[in-house]
C-alpha cells in the first residue's frame, strides 16, 4: 500500500501534464479581467486562513503549511487566501512547472487542507513568470483542483447574514495596479457597491495599502492611493503579503491593515510599532486566521508553529 501511494504521488504531475495537453495549454482568446462570483452561500459564519510569500520551497514554508493543517484540524476552516509570491523567484513557466507540485500540491497536504479551495492573487515574483499559467491551472482544474484564480482581479461573496451577504472579498492584482490603478479602483468600487450589502468588506492584494516598512523597495510599493478609496467604501480589512514581517495596524476610519507574511527567506528586523495600543509589528514568518459572523470579525496572527502572537477584533 505504501509503495502504491508513493508511486501515485511521484507520477501525479505526469497525469496533469497529459490532461493539460488534451485540454489545450492556452486559451484562444484572453479572458477579460474582473469577475464576481459566490460560494458557501448558506453559511452564517466563516473562518479562513491567509498567507503569502510561500513560494520558497524551504523549511519555513513547510512549517507554516503544517501549522495551517493543524489549525484546520482544530476548527472548521472554509478556504485559504494566497496573497501573492506564490512561486519564487520567477513565478511559474507553465501549467507543467514542477513548482505546482513542490510549492502547492505537495506543500499543503493533510486531509483538511486538501479539502479546501485556495483563492490566489499574483505577487511581484509571480509577475516575473507566467501569470496566465496560474489562471490556466485554475481554469482547467488541474492537479487537485484546489487552485482558484479565475482572473487577475476578481471578487467572491461568502455566506449570508439574513438578507445580506456575510463577506465580500475583492482580490486585486496590485503589481500592475501600482502604475495603472484606475481600472481596478473602478472594479473595486463597483463590487463593493453592487447588490448584497455585505456585512464585512475585505480587500486582498499583494502590496499593502499602509505599512510600517522602512525598506526602500517595499516603501515604493505601498498602495497609498487605496486608503481613501477603502475609507469611502467602508472596507473593514485589507490583507497583504509583500512586507517581510507580520503587521496589523488600526487607524480611525480605515480598514485593519494586515500583513500576513509567510515563509520568505528575508525578514525586515529594524521595525517597531509606534502606537502600541493600535499597532502590532513583528519580524517573523507565519500566517493569519480570520473568523467572522454577522456581529464580529477577529484577526489572529500566528507564527510558523501556529502560536498566536496578536489578536484584533472588530464589531458591528
Amino acid at each position: 500500500m505504501h509503495i502504491a501511494v508513493t508511486v501515485m504521488k511521484r507520477y501525479w504531475f505526469v497525469i496533469v501534464t497529459l490532461c493539460t495537453i488534451l485540454a489545450g495549454c492556452s486559451r484562444s482568446e484572453p479572458i477579460p479581467a474582473g469577475l464576481a462570483s459566490s460560494a458557501l452561500t448558506s453559511s452564517d459564519k466563516l473562518t479562513f486562513l491567509a498567507v503569502g510569500r510561500q513560494g520558497y520551497n524551504n523549511e519555513a514554508t513547510a512549517m507554516i503549511a503544517r501549522a495551517m493543517e493543524n489549525v484546520a484540524a482544530g476548527q472548521p476552516v472554509d478556504f485559504v487566501v494566497q496573497a501573492g509570491d506564490n512561486f519564487y523567484p520567477q513565478g511559474v513557466a507553465s501549467t507543467q512547472d514542477p513548482q505546482w507540485r513542490t510549492s502547492f500540491e505537495e506543500l499543503y497536504t493533510g486531509e483538511h487542507l486538501e479539502a479546501l479551495p485556495f483563492y490566489a492573487v499574483a505577487g511581484n515574483h509571480d509577475h516575473q513568470g507566467n501569470v496566465a499559467a496560474e489562471l490556466d491551472y485554475a481554469r482547467l482544474k488541474l492537479g487537485s483542483g484546489r487552485w482558484h484564480m479565475p482572473h487577475t482581479f476578481y471578487s467572491v461573496d461568502f455566506g449570508n447574514a439574513g438578507e445580506r451577504v456575510l463577506a465580500r472579498l475583492v482580490f486585486l492584482d496590485t503589481v500592475p495596479m501600482l502604475e495603472q490603478p484606475a481600472r481596478q479602483i473602478q472594479f473595486l468600487r463597483e463590487q463593493m457597491r453592487r447588490a448584497g450589502d455585505p456585512v464585512w468588506r475585505i480587500v486582498v492584494g499583494h502590496y499593502p495599502a499602509r505599512s510600517l516598512t522602512k525598506n526602500p523597495f517595499s516603501r515604493k510599493r505601498v498602495m497609498h492611493s487605496l486608503i481613501e478609496v477603502c475609507r469611502q467604501l467602508d472596507v473593514d480589512l485589507y490583507v497583504s503579503a509583500n512586507d517581510r514581517f507580520q503587521q496589523l495596524l488600526r487607524r480611525p476610519g480605515e480598514p485593519l491593515h494586515l500583513s500576513t507574511n509567510g515563509g520568505g527567506e528575508k525578514l525586515e528586523k529594524s521595525i517597531a510599532p509606534r502606537l502600541t495600543d493600535t499597532e502590532f509589528v513583528q519580524p517573523q514568518r507565519g500566517f493569519a486566521t480570520i473568523s467572522l459572523d454577522g456581529h464580529s470579525l477577529t484577526v489572529d496572527l500566528l507564527d510558523t508553529q501556529g502560536r498566536s502572537h496578536y489578536r484584533q477584533r472588530l464589531k458591528k
